[in-house]
C-alpha cells in the first residue's frame, strides 16, 4: 500500500476520501517511504494525531472523513466515528474546518478533481425522451498488474476523449488477463480519440501519443497496452531505490515524463511539469508513485526505442535538445519489452546470490541488509519483500560506480602455509587447508576486489627465496617452529609468531591501498567492506581482527606523527589508544604492538559482510586455557552480517578447547554454528592425501607409512615367550634385560606381521587400492599387534563445500576455475553425497544427527584420531604426547573443552 503525506492546510477536496484515520494500527514499514528526514515513527504517529499533517491513501484503512448529504441536498464531510479516537479534539476541528472551505486547489496549483458541489436545483420536466445513441463500438487497452497495483503505484486513471458527437469517457470495465487487466469502453462512433492517463485533471505524459481506434463492438482488439516498472540503481552486487535525483522516461529520444523523486531519506516520486520542450521541475501531479509507467504496444506494435534514465540533478535545456543513443546508454537503460514480461512471469527466485539484470523479477531483488541505505551511498536498501509486494518487474537503469572497496582476508591455521604445502601435497605430510583453497578461490577485481592471505603461525614464508632453498628447507624440517606453534606469541627465529603474522597482514593491507591511491580511485570509496576466513589460531586471528576493523581503519596520509613534529605532539601520539592490541593503526615495517602510526579514517565506513570460521582455537600463550593476553577473540552480534562457524566433532585434546559463538548455548540471530564429523584438521583441513600414506622417496623423518596419515587400529596381544629362543637371544647378548628383548622381540615380529597386514587389510578409495602396513610394540610383557589404516582427507571438503556455500549466499562471487576440492573427497562419491544432502539444509542447522548413519559405516578411515599416540599402548613419544592429550572422564569418556563467546 503506497502512502503519501501533505499538510492539513493543503489537503484538497478530492482527497478528503483518501484521508487514512487507521494510521495508529499500520506496521512502521508501512509509512518508512513517507516519513520525514529526522522524524521518528513515535514523532510522525503524534504530527498525525494532532494535525499537523495528515496521511493519504487511495484505499485508507480507516477513512478520517465519511461523506453525506445535508438537508439541502449538498455533500458534506464529517469526521468519521470510527476514526475520532485516532485524533485530537483539535485535529478534528482541523479537518471538519478543512472540509467546509470553499473553491480548495490542490498543491500543484490547478484546480482540484473534486472541487465544492453547487446546491442541486432540479431541471425543468423534458416531455419526450430522446432515444439515446446506440453504443456500437468499443476500445480496449491493458495494463500488466492489477486495478489496485495501478492506483497505488502510478495513481492513474484511464479517460478517452470527446468526439463532436460524444463527451469524454471515464467509465471503464475490466477483466484479469494473461499479464494483468484489460480495460474496455464503449463509444457511440468511431471516431478516433485521444487516449488520456491522468491525475485528477493533469495528464501524464504517456498520453502524448496518435488517437486510438475504435472497433466495431465484440472486436476484442486490445492495441495499446502499458508496463509498470519500479526504477532501481545498482550499486556492487545489490539493487536499491534512490532517495535523491531524476527519473526520465524517453520514447524515440523525446521525453515522455520527468520525475523527482521526494528526497529526504524517502525514494517515492512525482511526475514534474516538464515538457518535451520546456523544463520545469515543479510538481506536475499530485501523486506520489512507486512506479513509472511504460509503453507496450501502440497499434498493436510492440514498443522499441524505449529507455529510462537516472540523473542526480535536473536535465538541462541542452542535454534535452541533444538527446542520443550514447547518452541514453550512458545514463540509463533501453527497456526491452519482451524481456520485461518474462520477468514478470517468474515464480521462483534465481539461484542466489542473484546477479542484478537489466529487468528483475520482484522475487529476486530482495536480500537481506541490516541497514537502511546501502553503504556509502542513498540508495534505499531492497531488504523487505514488502518492498516490492506489487509484484511489478524491477528496472536496473544505471550501475553506480562503485564506492565500495572489498578485501578478503584469509588467516591460515597453526603450521599452515598455502605455498609450503603446495609442495607438502606431494613430498611432504600436509595439504592445503580450506582456508588456503578458499584463499585461491577467492575473486579479485582491479579497483573493486583484493585478497590478503596471513599464513599460519608457526610458518616460515619464503616469498623471495629461490625454489630450491624453499625445498631443503621443508624437506629438512626448517619451514616450521616449535616454539611459535605451541605458544603462539613467541618464536624462536623472528618470523613465526602471532605478532609477525600480524605484520604480514599491515603490509599487505598498506599495499592494496597504495595501489588504489596511485591509481587515483582511493578518494572515491566511501566503505571499505571485509570478508574474513580463518581456521585454527588463524580463526581467531580472524576473529580479532573483526574487532580491530571495527575499532579504526588507518587513514595512510594522516600520521599521528607528522615529520617536523614537537615533543608535545610525539608524547601526546603515544598515548593515543584504540583500544585494542594488536590493532590495523601501526607501522607495516615494524613488529606488531600497541604503539599507533596513522590517525583512524574519518571519511570511509567499514563493514564486515562475511566471517567464515573453521574450528576456531586460540591457545596464544599457554595452551589450553582461555586465556588469549591481548587477542580478542568475542565477537558482538553487530560485528558482521554473517557469521558462520564450522566445528569439529571428533576432537578431544586438551590443548585444542572451541572457543565457540554461542553465550550460554545461544546465538545471534546472524551468526550459525554448525558441527561436522572428524577432528580439528579433518574440518579445516591440513592432513596428508591418502595417496602420501606409503609413497617412496620422501624424506626419511616423515616415516613410512608417513606419520599423520593413519590411525593404529588394535588386532591382538599376546605375553611375550619365555621359550628357547629367548634364552637363546640372552645368551648371546649378556647382561641385556628382559624389555630389551621384548623390544628386539617388537622388531622382528614387526617384519612378519607388516606383511600379514599388508596381505589382509586393505582400504579401497574410488578406483584405488591402499594396503595397510602393520607394526608390533612392546610393553611390560606383552606384544600388541596393530594395523596402520590410512586415513583419507575426504571430510575436509565437506567443511570446504559448506563454508564456499554459505559464503556465496552472503555475495560472495567464488572464481570458480580457481576452486580446488581436496583430492580424496574428490574421490568419494559417498561423501559428494552427503555434501549434496547437507548443503539443501538451512543455516546453522547441522549437527550429528544429520550426518552420523553415513559417516558411522566409513568412520575407519576418515575420521583422524590425532591423540591416537595416547591410546595407543606401546608407543612413546614425549613431545606427542604432551601436545595430542585428550579430555577423559573419569569414566573414560572423551570429551572437548568449549568456550562461551565473552
Amino acid at each position: 500500500m503506497a502512502y503519501r503525506v501533505v499538510k492539513i492546510t493543503e489537503l484538497a477536496s478530492y482527497e478528503f476520501c483518501k484521508v487514512e484515520g487507521g494510521f495508529s494500527t499500520l506496521e512502521e514499514r508501512a509509512l518508512e517511504a513517507v516519513l520525514p528526514q529526522g522524524v521518528t515513527i513515535q514523532k510522525f504517529q503524534s504530527q498525525l494525531a494532532s494535525g499537523e499533517y495528515v496521511l493519504l491513501s487511495d484505499a485508507p484503512v480507516t477513512p478520517a472523513l465519511k461523506s453525506t448529504t445535508d438537508s439541502m441536498g449538498d455533500k458534506v464531510w464529517l469526521v468519521n466515528p470510527d476514526a475520532e479516537s485516532s485524533f485530537s479534539p483539535e485535529a478534528k476541528s482541523a479537518l471538519t474546518s478543512r472540509t467546509k472551505a470553499k473553491g480548495l486547489t490542490s498543491r500543484s496549483g490547478s484546480e482540484s478533481q473534486a472541487p465544492a458541489e453547487a446546491p442541486y436545483t432540479p431541471e425543468d420536466k423534458v416531455e419526450e425522451k430522446q432515444e439515446k445513441p446506440a453504443q456500437d463500438y468499443e476500445y480496449l487497452f491493458e495494463v500488466a498488474c492489477s486495478e489496485e497495483v495501478l492506483a497505488s503505484e502510478v495513481g492513474c486513471q484511464f479517460a478517452l476523449g470527446k468526439t463532436p458527437k460524444e463527451a469524454s469517457i471515464v467509465s471503464w470495465e475490466t477483466k484479469p488477463s494473461e499479464m494483468g487487466t484489460v480495460f474496455s469502453a464503449k463509444a457511440t462512433d468511431d471516431k478516433p480519440r485521444k487516449l488520456i492517463a491522468k491525475v485528477a485533471s493533469a495528464e501524464k505524459g504517456v498520453s502524448n501519443q496518435p488517437p486510438v481506434k475504435l472497433k466495431p463492438k465484440g472486436t476484442d482488439a486490445v492495441r495499446e497496452a502499458f508496463i509498470p516498472v519500479i526504477p532501481a540503481l545498482q550499486l556492487g552486487d545489490c539493487l536499491g531505490f534512490p532517495t535523491e535525483g531524476y527519473f526520465y522516461h524517453f520514447h524515440e529520444k523525446k521525453l515522455v515524463q520527468e520525475y523527482k523523486i521526494l528526497g529526504e531519506g524517502r525514494w517515492a516520486f512525482q511526475a514534474t511539469r516538464s515538457t518535451p520542450f520546456s523544463l520545469n521541475t515543479e510538481n506536475g501531479l499530485n501523486k506520489y508513485q512507486g512506479a513509472i509507467l511504460l509503453y507496450w504496444k501502440i497499434d498493436s506494435k510492440v514498443v522499441t526505442d524505449q529507455h529510462l534514465v537516472y540523473l542526480d540533478e535536473p536535465i538541462t535545456q541542452e542535454q534535452l535538445g541533444n538527446v542520443s543513443d550514447e547518452w541514453l546508454n550512458e545514463n540509463g537503460v533501453e527497456i526491452d519489452v519482451p524481456t520485461l514480461l518474462g520477468a514478470m512471469k517468474a515464480a521462483t527466485a534465481d539461484e542466489k546470490p542473484y546477479q542484478p539484470k537489466t529487468c528483475n523479477a520482484p522475487v529476486d531483488v530482495v536480500y537481506e541488509h541490516k541497514e537502511r541505505l546501502l553503504e556509502g551511498s542513498t540508495l534505499k536498501a531492497i531488504n523487505n519483500e514488502r518492498l516490492v509486494e506489487s509484484g511489478l518487474p524491477v528496472v536496473n537503469i544505471k550501475k553506480l560506480q562503485n564506492n565500495k572497496f572489498t578485501i578478503g582476508v584469509f588467516f591460515d591455521g597453526t603450521g599452515n602455509n598455502l605455498e609450503n604445502d603446495k609442495y607438502k601435497e606431494v613430498r611432504g605430510n600436509a595439504s592445503r587447508t580450506n582456508v588456503a583453497r578458499l584463499f585461491e578461490a577467492y575473486p579479485e577485481k582491479e579497483g573493486e576486489i583484493a585478497k590478503i592471505y596471513v599464513s599460519g603461525i608457526g610458518t616460515v614464508d619464503f616469498d623471495d627465496a629461490p625454489r630450491a632453498v624453499m625445498e631443503k628447507a621443508i624437506d629438512e624440517g626448517d619451514d616450521l617452529n616449535t616454539l611459535a606453534m605451541m605458544t603462539a606469541i613467541y618464536d624462536s627465529d623472528g618470523k613465526t609468531s602471532a605478532y609477525v603474522k600480524w605484520t604480514s597482514l599491515l603490509k599487505q593491507l598498506r599495499d592494496i591501498i597504495y595501489d588504489l591511491e596511485n591509481a587515483g580511485s582511493y578518494s572515491e570509496i566511501k566503505c571499505i567492506e571485509f570478508d574474513v576466513f580463518g581456521f585454527s589460531r588463524g580463526a581467531a586471528l580472524a576473529r580479532h581482527f573483526v574487532n580491530a576493523a571495527q575499532a579504526g581503519f588507518p587513514d595512510y596520509q594522516n600520521l599521528l606523527v607528522p615529520p617536523g613534529s614537537g615533543r608535545s605532539e610525539v608524547e601526546k601520539a603515544s598515548r593515543f589508544n584504540v583500544g585494542i592490541v594488536p590493532h590495523l593503526l601501526g607501522n607495516e615495517n615494524a613488529l606488531a604492538s600497541s604503539v599507533c602510526t596513522y590517525n583512524i579514517d574519518q571519511k570511509r565506513t567499514v563493514k564486515i559482510r562475511f566471517v567464515g570460521l573453521f574450528d576456531t582455537v586460540g591457545s596464544f600463550g599457554k595452551a589450553g586455557d582461555k586465556d588469549e593476553g591481548s587477542f580478542k577473540l568475542s565477537l558482538g552480534p553487530d560485528c558482521a552480517k554473517t557469521v558462520y562457524h564450522i566445528t569439529a566433532y571428533h576432537e578431544y585434546r586438551k590443548n585444542f578447547p572451541l572457543t565457540s559463538l554461542k553465550v550460554k548455548d545461544t546465538l545471534p540471530d546472524n551468526f550459525y554454528e554448525e558441527v561436522f564429523p572428524g577432528a580439528h584438521a579433518d574440518v579445516g583441513g591440513g592432513y596428508p592425501n591418502i595417496e602420501q600414506y606409503d609413497k617412496s622417496g620422501l624424506p626419511d623423518r616423515y616415516g613410512t607409512p608417513m606419520i599423520d596419515s593413519y590411525n593404529r587400529e588394535l588386532v591382538k596381544t599376546l605375553p611375550v615367550p619365555d621359550d628357547e629362543r629367548k634364552w637363546k637371544f640372552k645368551s648371546q647378548a649378556r647382561g641385556i634385560s628382559d624389555e630389551d628383548y621384548g623390544l628386539s622381540l617388537a622388531r622382528q615380529e614387526t617384519t612378519t606381521w607388516n606383511l600379514q597386514c599388508k596381505s589382509i587389510y586393505k582400504t579401497v578409495i574410488g578406483s584405488e587400492e591402499y594396503r595397510h602396513h602393520g607394526q608390533v610394540k612392546h610393553h611390560d610383557g606383552m606384544l600388541y599387534y596393530y594395523h596402520l589404516q590410512p586415513i583419507t582427507t575426504g571430510l575436509q571438503g565437506l567443511s570446504l563445500e559448506r563454508m564456499y556455500q554459505q559464503a556465496e549466499v552472503a555475495g560472495i562471487k567464488w572464481n570458480k576455475n580457481r576452486y580446488d576440492i581436496p583430492t580424496d573427497y574428490g574421490k568419494s562419491s559417498e561423501l559428494k553425497q552427503l555434501s549434496a544432502a547437507l548443503n539443501v539444509q538451512g543455516s546453522g542447522t547441522i549437527n550429528q544427527t544429520l550426518w552420523a548413519n553415513d559417516i558411522t559405516p566409513i568412520i575407519m578411515h576418515c575420521v583422524h584420531r590425532p591423540h591416537d599416540i595416547n591410546i595407543s599402548i606401546g608407543y612413546d613419544d614425549f613431545v606427542m604426547e604432551i601436545a595430542n592429550k585428550p579430555n577423559q572422564k573419569a569414566s573414560g569418556e572423551l570429551y572437548r573443552e568449549t568456550y562461551d563467546n565473552d
